[in-house]
């Protein structure tokens, strides 16, 4: 269930980025919650979320021409934006 939103997600940021005209590259930010290793968490030498999930939409971004910026989101966000997305 789990990969099969983040396959959805990808496939929608992809789908936006070849829609999207202009020569300057484009950035797509991701909200993600850094509370599932190893698909997302908090790296604290960093202090930047890590994982799967960011390692997968970030090649995705490449292939498609375009950075992904990766933001810490709050889990009761997220369940409320997965909620009125279906």
């Amino acid at each position: 269930m789990l990969f099969k939103r983040l396959v959805q997600a990808a496939t929608a940021a992809l789908a936006l980025a070849m829609a999207a005209p202009g020569s300057a590259q484009q950035v797509l930010k991701v909200g993600s919650t850094p509370t599932g290793v190893p698909f997302t968490f908090l790296d604290t030498k960093t202090n930047s979320i890590q994982g799967v999930m960011v390692d997968l939409i970030t090649e995705i971004g490449k292939d498609a021409g375009f950075q992904v910026q990766i933001e810490p989101m709050p889990a009761a966000t997220a369940r409320t934006v997965r909620a009125r997305s279906g």
